[in-house]
């Protein structure tokens, strides 16, 4: 999955229309963002009904922040800089709760694979997703919106508010600590 795309003249002519007192124009947003943030939450929870009650938040808590988004940035990064932070608090407040879920595509797939196949691919992914929840909260954050939402690297600095060469960092020191955790 690809990161938003954005269509930043509707964002900013439905946030112009709330800020005016129409709060009906934000379902725009909503409709535009709720799939991707879903795909984000469950990303980071790992359990639908999660995911869903975090999206509710994260839209109340950026509804009510309106007021303080600059019409001379970018929404959609905003948006995210909202949804990760809350994401990471609600993972931080519940970590034994909740686990990053890795679609199953991401370790690869035959057409026609054996049953043997698929038990060892079961098992792979587990492991991967039990290494990616190891990492530190700093890096898993870059970590999962580059290799699940498919983020680019400037997109994510952006949200995160880090540097591009902080974001290589983080994402190289992730990957050495999965690799090591999966050679042990």
């Amino acid at each position: 999955m690809k990161g938003p795309k954005t269509d930043d003249s509707f964002d900013l002519l439905a946030i112009n229309e709330v800020l005016r007192g129409n709060p009906d124009a934000y379902e725009g947003i909503v409709n535009k963002y709720q799939q991707q943030l879903l795909h984000l939450a469950y990303s980071f929870l790992g359990d639908t009904q999660a995911a869903e009650d975090a999206v509710q938040e994260i839209f109340i808590k950026a509804y009510t922040s309106l007021h303080r988004f600059s019409l001379d940035r970018r929404f959609h990064p905003w948006l995210y800089s909202i949804a990760v932070n809350y994401l990471k608090n609600v993972y931080r407040k519940n970590k034994k709760n909740y686990s990053i879920q890795m679609p199953d595509s991401m370790v690869g797939a035959d057409e026609y694979p054996m049953p043997e196949d698929l038990l060892a691919k079961k098992e792979e992914i587990q492991r991967i997703r039990t290494a990616v929840n190891r990492l530190p909260v700093k890096i898993r954050e870059p970590f999962i919106l580059y290799y699940l939402e498919e983020m680019k690297i400037s997109e994510i600095s952006e949200i995160l508010g880090i540097s591009m060469e902080n974001i290589k960092s983080k994402l190289f020191r992730g990957r050495k600590i999965i690799r090591k955790y999966l050679i042990e």
